[in-house]
């Protein structure tokens, strides 16, 4: 009797496995999509986290950086080429930074700088130069870091293309030339400024130079883009003097003057009584403050403001009133002699590279 009653129980229950098995096999047909898409929506909610933990991690990388104290940062100078002729040294600018900030490392315009940039201890990139590119490899390094970067251009002349593009990359601008920062601005640079560099001090400085050199008047800027100068050489505050002229342009406009070479520039500077600086160049007005010589300054028209006044430099804007400067200074050697020994120290005391140095990371890390 017990056996018969098992054998009962067991063919009761097979039904009901039986029932159990369809009824799993038809939740698994319709929960299959579901669960696939839950499965895709689980990995890209993960993706999304990730990328948000990455982002956290990079912004608090930056906050870090952000509090650190000048004396505790890690730069990296990116120099310019040798074929650039307006590129400051980097190694006058090294020097100066090793006294300002914990470790500069300096690479070489060849070098690979995803070896640099992407370490987190770097705090910032500094690229030197600007007439010529880094290669596109470096300049794909430099977008791709969240490193904070900088650009100090040599465009003293104007913006060249290849500035145009490297401006594009970095988060900062330092230019040579007040003209270039609406150009800048108009490609979305909104932290960028007219830093110049300073003088190179083993080149520019006061030395007694060859007859060759000397002048009473010495027109420094390119007539190309300064018709003032033109106008001021035919003037007759200049007739009975002798001048001499660096820039681009002279020769097209005639005569008996021939410009001097840019490569003798310094010797130019120290051979003159008194400098007409028509350039628009702040980082050649230091050059030539360096050399202890009187210049005066040719402010840009729409410039708002005027020159400080610890560069102890004469500004001017128009013809006339760069003539009465010119006769007035000219007749008064010892008020020249004075201005332009206070000229040298203010350079020396207020724009050498350490306090160019200062300022550009203070206005990074501010």
């Amino acid at each position: 009797m017990k056996k018969a009653a098992k054998t009962k129980a067991t063919a009761v229950q097979s039904p009901n496995r039986w029932l159990a098995n369809q009824m799993r096999r038809s939740l698994a047909e319709k929960l299959d999509p579901a669960l696939g898409a839950m499965a895709d929506y689980q990995k890209s909610l993960h993706r999304g986290i990730q990328e948000s933990l990455h982002l956290l991690s990079d912004l608090k990388a930056r906050t870090e950086r952000s509090k650190k104290t000048l004396k505790q940062l890690t730069v990296l100078i990116v120099e310019g080429t040798a074929r650039e002729k307006n590129a400051v040294s980097a190694l006058l600018l090294e020097e100066s930074l090793r006294h300002i900030v914990r470790e500069v490392i300096v690479a070489k315009p060849e070098a690979n700088l995803s070896n640099y940039v992407f370490d987190p201890s770097l705090d910032l990139v500094l690229v030197l130069g600007g007439e010529e590119l880094p290669s596109e490899e470096n300049l794909a390094a430099l977008r791709n870091s969240s490193v904070v970067k900088a650009a100090w251009l040599s465009d003293r002349e104007g913006a060249a293309e290849t500035e145009l593009r490297l401006v594009q990359t970095v988060n900062h601008v330092f230019t040579q030339n007040e003209e270039n920062l609406p150009v800048y601005r108009e490609l979305g640079c909104v932290n960028c400024r007219c830093l110049p560099f300073a003088a190179d001090t083993g080149i520019y400085y006061p030395k007694q130079v060859d007859r060759c050199f000397s002048s009473n008047v010495l027109l420094v800027g390119s007539v190309n883009r300064n018709a003032l100068l033109g106008e001021l050489l035919r003037s007759p505050a200049l007739a009975n003097l002798q001048v001499r002229v660096i820039g681009e342009g002279w020769d097209n406009l005639g005569g008996p003057i021939s410009p001097g070479a840019e490569e003798e520039a310094a010797d130019y500077y120290n051979g003159a009584k008194l400098i007409v600086n028509g350039s628009f160049s702040l980082h050649r007005a230091h050059e030539i403050s360096a050399c202890g010589v009187l210049q005066l300054y040719q402010e840009p028209p729409d410039r708002g403001v005027g020159l400080e006044s610890e560069t102890h430099w004469l500004p001017y804007r128009t013809l006339s009133e760069a003539e009465g400067l010119i006769t007035r200074y000219m007749m008064q050697a010892d008020e020249r002699r004075l201005l332009a020994t206070r000229a040298l120290m203010a350079n020396k005391y207020h724009h050498s590279f350490l306090q160019k140095g200062q300022e550009l990371l203070g206005t990074i890390f501010a």
